[in-house]
């Protein structure tokens, strides 16, 4: 029997949370928890500021968008035998790694060409 397990590989912040559609990978849980948090830090802000209802509602839509993904993941992870679940969480934190290391591209490796040689 195959399983077929949160399929969407974009990043959280490019895409809707409130979206029926939007299912990241479990390789984006920490970033999801992580995009959460600074959606509670921003609310806290705009309550502090006396910003308007429909900024709130705003934040709490999203807050609560991130939240049903964030449960619909686990759930499913949950859900799987303990030798699914464990390939899994490896293959993520692979990933994970693999799009830190991508993020980082040294200077000197990259080839730039003076005006001079352009022209």
């Amino acid at each position: 029997m195959t399983r077929r397990c949160l399929v969407q590989v974009e990043a959280p912040e490019s895409q809707a949370a409130g979206c029926d559609f939007y299912l990241p990978d479990p390789s984006y849980l920490p970033a999801l928890e992580q995009q959460v948090a600074e959606l509670r830090a921003d609310k806290e802000a705009a309550l502090a500021m006396g910003a308007a209802d429909w900024v709130i509602r705003n934040f709490d839509d999203q807050i609560a968008g991130y939240n049903k993904s964030l449960t619909q993941m686990r759930h499913t992870l949950e859900a799987l035998p303990e030798h699914e679940r464990t390939a899994v969480e490896e293959a993520a934190r692979e990933l994970r790694k693999a799009r830190s290391a991508a993020a980082f591209i040294p200077v000197e490796r990259l080839n730039t060409r003076s005006a001079h040689e352009r022209n």
